[in-house]
């Protein structure tokens, strides 16, 4: 059965080539996630509970060793979209490459979406009110209790070891993870925050910044677990001096935070975690795991790639399929057409979605596309 957006991309060849109407490979078909040599890898729901009483199932993408222990589990939350019609369309596959960089050294990792984004059920509980007067703490306490269920569920699990966890989130998940880890939860080691924060609007607007730095110092009064807070000198949501001004909140009312200023990254150092090459965001990971006692050797490294471009390639075709191969971020696709157009898509929530994303991405540029390339492979 195909999908709205295929049948889109359908229409788009039609228009653009006049070619016979494109089929995805049957490889690419399906919801399962792409298995890697040496991993297990789910998209699941938690069930988790709240102390409340009260239910919700989260999506999440499991990614762990496929030899046999417990793991140290990194529990990976996300951020949160300026546009509010984002949120459903989020997956936990957009860091899928960031899960293996850890699983490769011995982590479960488990990324969650929190209530009302992706697939995640229940109403969207992190609401602040107006830009002019954000009452941060409801919002900030409710993520938090995602994340803090999410926990409570996966401690069950016979491959974690419950008493090694380490809380991970960018942007709004940052803040969400420091606010689960002041409650000094069981078993969680340490946190690492990159762009931590909420209430941006706009770049460089940051609604009521006030009530976030006095939110900070409340959270760092009970804080007692080791952090890292990475802020680039580019971010355009949370500046370097309000990344200053929420971490002097923070230790000054006891929280015990480390501060780093990473360099400028792209446009916008926000997204410094995102998107930016493993290696520049490990930098930073890793000392604080050796601090925590948590392994930094790479297990099982990455085997390289296995599929070329033909070989009348562009050079810019070339460029962006050396982009392709680098990024570990399944589910992902290449599509290549006449006269050097291609279009690529990673960390989709499945091969298909990928695929179709990247022949949309294609047709734009030129005519005659197919998919190329399927993860690291040639598609079928």
């Amino acid at each position: 059965m195909r999908t709205a957006l295929s049948i889109l991309a359908l229409g788009l060849l039609a228009s653009a080539c006049a070619t016979n109407p494109f089929v995805l490979p049957e490889a690419v078909r399906g919801d399962l996630p792409t298995q890697v040599d040496g991993f297990v890898r789910e998209l699941t729901r938690l069930e988790v509970h709240y102390l409340d009483g009260s239910t919700a199932q989260l999506e999440a993408l499991i990614t762990r060793p496929d030899w046999p222990g417990q793991f140290p589990l990194v529990l990976m939350n996300h951020g949160t979209p300026r546009d509010a019609t984002e949120r459903v369309k989020m997956s936990p596959a957009a860091t899928s490459g960031h899960a293996l960089v850890f699983a490769r050294r011995g982590y479960a990792v488990v990324q969650v979406m929190r209530r009302a984004y992706g697939k995640s059920s229940n109403d969207y509980a992190e609401d602040s009110g107006p830009c002019d007067h954000k009452e941060y703490g409801p919002g900030v306490r409710a993520s938090a209790d995602d994340v803090l269920a999410a926990l409570r569920a996966l401690q069950r699990e016979p491959w974690v070891d419950p008493a090694r966890v380490l809380l991970l989130g960018v942007s709004a998940g940052g803040l969400a993870a420091v606010a689960a880890a002041a409650t000094n939860p069981r078993g969680v080691i340490g946190v690492i925050s990159f762009a931590g924060g909420r209430g941006s609007p706009a770049p460089d607007q940051v609604c009521d910044a006030k009530n976030l730095i006095a939110l900070e110092a409340e959270l760092g009064r009970t804080g007692r677990v080791p952090e890292l807070w990475v802020y680039a000198q580019n971010d355009h949501f949370f500046s370097p001096s309000l990344a200053e001004q929420l971490h002097a909140a923070y230790t000054g009312a006891g929280g015990v935070a480390e501060l780093v200023e990473a360099p400028p990254f792209g446009e916008d150092g926000h997204l410094l975690f995102m998107r930016a090459p493993p290696q520049l965001w490990w930098q930073y990971v890793e000392p604080m795991l050796q601090l925590l006692g948590l392994p930094t050797d790479d297990e099982r490294p990455r085997p390289p790639p296995r599929a070329a471009l033909p070989a009348d390639a562009t050079p810019k075709m070339q460029a962006a399929f050396a982009d392709y191969l680098t990024l570990e971020n399944h589910e992902k696709a290449f599509s290549i057409g006449g006269g050097g157009a291609f279009g690529w898509a990673g960390g989709k929530r499945t091969r298909q979605e990928a695929a179709e994303d990247a022949l949309k991405s294609c047709v734009k540029r030129g005519s005659g596309c197919r998919i190329f390339a399927i993860g690291d492979g040639r598609a079928p």
